[in-house]
């Protein structure tokens, strides 16, 4: 698990940015870069 997707994950909730949500959330998870 990368830290930075971590972060870029709570950026995207912050903004309410589903898509990004849901990218970041799998990238977190799966390790892939989108």
């Amino acid at each position: 698990m990368d830290p930075e997707d971590l972060g870029e994950l709570a950026e995207a909730v912050v903004e309410g940015d589903a898509e990004e949500m849901v990218e970041e959330t799998l990238e977190v998870i799966f390790g892939i870069d989108l």
